[in-house]
């Protein structure tokens, strides 16, 4: 009698313990779909002075209008602050057309009628618990000290493209903005081009064996007031301070480029990436 209750209760033991174990699968995909690595992509777009800036579109600065020519960068060493622990957390970023190597290279078509490839995104990999408890993403402007010199023939996309390369010695250019100006009939161009300076080797063939001088590589950081993925580059924020002509242009060949050291200081104050709010 005694054994049949002892088998009897180890019995209804199993039922039971098969039954929890169904119960917990049944709940776990929902568990793991919050916890899990997965792709989020970061969305930019251009703005100046709180208007969205389209394909073919342009913007008012200095009493001229201003269409884009060109407007591409690199984002690296992307982090996210947890709120819960104060504390910034590394990023991977999916390895695609656009990213490898924890590289991305943002490029935007800025002429409608033409099939030109573009990306606006930063494809995060990253858990939906990690993303909804963050209150900050920060990034660096530029690529890496280690990745800037190699051979670009040689390198995966995007650190193969030709338009963001100067040379080996200088490595890539971490940004590029072209602007073209038509004004009663008078052409006008403005460019910046940003990257390192000062970089040191044996010739404009050969990579640097340490850091240069004037790195240029500016750390970005955006505040997180909701979940959303959508965020703003305003152009205008970047130009405050500058006169658009000609003679102002900032592509650090000579030391008289004054509008790079005012360039320099409107990545420095915080204003030119902000989160967008939808309603």
């Amino acid at each position: 009698m005694n054994s049949w209750r002892k088998k009897g209760l180890m019995g209804v033991s199993s039922i039971l313990a098969i039954l929890v174990i169904v119960a917990l699968a049944g709940c776990s995909p929902n568990i793991v779909s919050e916890q899990a690595t997965r792709v989020f992509p970061l969305t930019v777009h251009l703005y100046a002075k709180g208007e969205s800036i389209g394909c073919d579109n342009g913007f008012m600065h200095g009493g001229k209008f201003w269409s884009i020519d060109k407007l591409a960068f690199y984002v690296s060493s992307v982090q996210i602050k947890n709120q819960l622990t104060d504390q910034w957390n590394a990023v991977e970023l999916q390895t695609n057309t656009w990213q490898s190597k924890g590289v991305g290279l943002l490029w935007f078509n800025t002429r409608c009628g033409q099939e030109t490839p573009q990306n606006r995104n930063v494809a995060l990999l990253i858990s939906h618990d990690a993303w909804i408890n963050a209150s900050a993403v920060r990034f660096e402007l530029g690529v890496p000290f280690v990745l800037n010199h190699l051979n670009p023939v040689t390198q995966e996309s995007p650190l193969n493209v030709p338009d963001m390369f100067w040379t080996w010695q200088a490595g890539h250019k971490f940004f590029r903005l072209d602007l073209m100006s038509q004004n009663h009939g008078e052409n006008d161009a403005w460019f910046y081009h940003l990257g390192s300076v000062g970089c040191s080797s044996a010739s404009s063939l050969r990579s640097p064996s340490k850091p240069c001088k004037t790195p240029n590589r500016f750390q970005i950081e955006v505040p997180l007031h909701t979940n959303a993925s959508e965020f703003a580059f305003d152009i205008h924020s970047l130009l405050a301070g500058v006169q658009l002509n000609s003679e102002t242009s900032c592509m650090f060949h000579t030391a008289q480029e004054t509008s790079c050291d005012q360039l320099g200081q409107n990545w420095q104050n915080g204003r030119i990436f902000s989160q967008l709010q939808r309603q």
